[in-house]
């Protein structure tokens, strides 16, 4: 069995480059002049009824469902990945519910 290697960014969804880290980050710091042509992109997916309107994470979070920030990095290293000019690059996202339950 052959090892597999991946270089991972992760964001909280608080973050104020969550949009476009995936791209600037992971594929132009971390991936490029690498070894390593493998990257994921992992979300902590924070949002939930319990978080606290006092909060600044909260506001500063997408207003928008766990669901579609999962098709949205989808779609975005779909459309990284087609535009790299990085040999044999496999992009991938993942949103974690790291919600309270």
């Amino acid at each position: 069995m052959n090892p597999v290697k991946a270089i991972i960014e992760v964001k909280g969804c608080w973050h104020p480059e969550l949009e476009t880290a995936m791209e600037s980050q992971l594929v132009g710091r971390y991936l490029q002049d690498n070894q390593c042509p493998n990257g994921l992109y992992l979300v902590g997916w924070f949002m939930c009824d319990k978080s606290s309107n006092q909060d600044y994470r909260k506001k500063q979070a997408p207003s928008y469902s766990i669901q579609k920030a999962r098709n949205h990095f989808v779609d975005q290293a779909i459309e990284v990945s087609s535009k790299s000019e990085i040999p044999h690059l496999t992009l991938r996202s993942f949103v974690l519910n790291t919600a309270l339950p």
